[in-house]
């Protein structure tokens, strides 16, 4: 029996090391070796988390890691160590554990917000972004904001995590079809360096016809599509292109699966 809040001192060699269980996917070899030096300076602040190797399907070792992967490797490749810090969470499954890693990560100060969407993106796929909050125990927007910045470019989403947008500013560029998107965040950038207020040009598309918006809440009630009164009048009015609505419709039709 695990003491499930006990440090243990584990082998390395004792734990199955699965770059693919990570959400985070690689790592640069320098971010490891920086790890290591801080680790070296600083200590390890923080255990890695591991399961039983039964719990992962896992016969070659005794352990499964589930969260700790750069941590594992500077400590191994860098500082040569023979044992770890480990928590020992016994009895969850695949899903929990992949999880838990999602969290642990999140967590972290040091990941990027659009690494933070990648990895939530990879653990939880299409999931609503309802459910998706509750099993992460976040709000909606804090979700939607993250995997709002995946529908960007990447030039957007490095404009992000190089500090010279904000998640408010990915909202407003969510509003802008997308094929303007790039130009309108570099007068963002402009805007915010002049100190003026953060706004957006929002090119409408076309205003729909009366017979148009009666047909679009006709489908939305046939497909059982809730929640979606302020998309329904974005689109409306233009603000959002028939490409956008559609996706909302979807997303909203998405079965929520309750464990």
């Amino acid at each position: 029996m695990f003491d499930k809040d006990r440090v243990y001192h584990l082998p390395l060699t004792d734990i199955f090391y699965d770059d693919q269980f990570n959400c985070r996917g690689s790592f640069t070899p320098q971010s490891v070796y920086d790890l290591a030096q801080s680790i070296k300076t600083m200590e390890l602040q923080t255990p890695v988390i591991v399961r039983p190797a039964e719990d992962a399907g896992v016969k070659t070792h005794l352990y499964h890691l589930v969260a700790g992967h750069r941590r594992y490797k500077a400590v191994e490749i860098f500082l040569k160590w023979d044992t770890i810090p480990a928590l020992i969470k016994p009895g969850i499954d695949d899903e929990t554990a992949s999880i838990l890693n999602l969290v642990e990560n999140i967590e972290r100060e040091d990941l990027p917000t659009v690494e933070q969407a990648k990895a939530i993106r990879a653990t939880f796929g299409d999931l609503p972004m309802r459910e998706i909050g509750r099993r992460l125990n976040r709000g909606f927007h804090w979700v939607k904001h993250r995997l709002g910045l995946l529908e960007l470019s990447t030039h957007i989403q490095d404009y992000v995590t190089n500090g010279n947008l904000s998640l408010r500013d990915v909202e407003l560029l969510l509003r802008v079809p997308p094929e303007h998107r790039d130009k309108e965040a570099e007068i963002l950038i402009q805007k915010k360096g002049r100190g003026e207020p953060a706004s957006i040009r929002v090119r409408r598309s076309r205003v729909r016809k009366t017979s148009e918006i009666k047909q679009m809440m006709t489908d939305m009630l046939e497909q059982g599509a809730q929640g979606l009164g302020t998309y329904a009048l974005a689109w409306a009015i233009g603000e959002i292109d028939d490409k956008t609505m559609e996706e909302h419709i979807n997303q909203a039709n998405k079965p929520t699966v309750i464990n």
